[in-house]
């Protein structure tokens, strides 16, 4: 089974959150009014980030790599890029600030805010939700994605796709929106895994709850844990949050880890959504796979942050879940 890529896997990626009806109506507005006074959506200009530097530790807090991200935004193209030794990633919005195509180019093999898929284009449909995702590698293997989008009784809405990547091995991904435009879940269905997200009544991710299913969505003898137990957040602290909603406005919301086309990789949406976690427990699973019948246990990890004198984050941790618990730690600069 291949790997699934996204162009821009960004460690501390959070989602852009599409506002949306009830009823047939689904608006998926740009997060600030553009205009003369505004940098791609930015209205306070000290909040432009110039750059990201982060460190990558193992499980046992050896350092594995280390690497650093510079942005460059271009108002009158409307362009971000970002640029990380000799690897070049470039973001084009339409008028209405949607992300409509990504590209890259150079060393994409490198630990940076850039990984192999050589381009991606995006079209939306009339209420500026994704329609289609057309993936380019850098081998020349090319995927069209086709988003299925269905309304439910609820006023939320399902997007699905099949995965492209793997065929003939086929996989059906959904993800769960809100009415206020939040993840609610994603399910993988071949993995027969799912994640439920809740929120605090300040639009922090408050807990994530995970479910293994024996049969895929068939709750019958499935496993439902708390999965992330985020214990503390900040009042404060929410550039990561605000930058992300405008650099992956129209795809936010769709992790990238799963879909090879989408914005986020879900343990850091889950973690920077919306002020800085400070605090969180993992649950663990003892052995090297979460499954049925499988022992977990609970590690506390502590995500600390530092501010300047302006109250923006200028260091942060983040935690990578896998067989083993990893580190990463970022430096963050800015413009003024």
């Amino acid at each position: 089974m291949k790997k699934l890529t996204s162009i821009l896997f960004f460690i501390a990626a959070i989602t852009f959150y599409p506002s949306c009806k009830k009823g047939d109506t689904i608006v998926n507005p740009d997060p600030t009014t553009l205009d003369s006074a505004t940098i791609m959506g930015f209205k306070d200009s000290t909040q432009l980030i110039k750059s990201m530097h982060r460190i990558d530790y193992d499980s046992t807090g050896a350092i594995m790599d280390t690497s650093t991200s510079y942005l460059y935004y271009d108002t009158l193209d409307r362009k971000i890029t970002i640029r990380s030794g000799v690897s070049v990633g470039e973001c084009s919005y339409n008028s209405l600030g949607l992300l409509v195509h990504l590209e890259s180019s150079g060393d994409t093999t490198t630990s940076s805010l850039i990984t192999e898929a050589s381009s991606i284009d995006y079209t939306y449909d009339a209420s500026n939700i994704l329609k289609t995702a057309s993936v380019k590698e850098s081998n020349g293997e090319s995927y069209v994605y086709s988003i299925n989008k269905t309304l439910l009784p609820s006023g939320n809405y399902q997007l699905s796709w099949l995965d492209q990547l793997n065929l003939p091995d086929s996989n059906y991904y959904l993800v769960n929106v809100d009415t206020k435009g939040e993840m609610l879940s994603y399910y993988d269905y071949a993995g027969r895994s799912s994640d439920s997200i809740i929120y605090d009544a300040t639009g922090n991710v408050s807990k994530v709850l995970e479910t293994i299913y024996k049969t895929a969505y068939d709750t019958s003898g499935s496993f439902t844990f708390t999965l992330y137990d985020f214990l503390d957040r900040d009042t404060k602290g929410d550039q990561l949050y605000n930058f992300y909603k405008i650099l992956f406005n129209g795809v936010f919301y769709i992790p990238g880890d799963i879909s090879g086309f989408g914005g986020a990789d879900v343990g850091n949406f889950y973690q920077d959504i919306k002020y800085r976690c400070l605090s969180t427990n993992i649950t663990r699973p003892i052995g090297d796979l979460y499954c049925l019948g499988c022992g977990v246990h609970i590690v506390n990890f502590n995500n600390p942050a530092e501010y300047d004198s302006k109250n923006r984050l200028v260091e942060i941790s983040n935690f990578f879940s896998d067989t083993e618990l990893y580190r990463t730690d970022y430096t963050i600069s800015y413009y003024k």
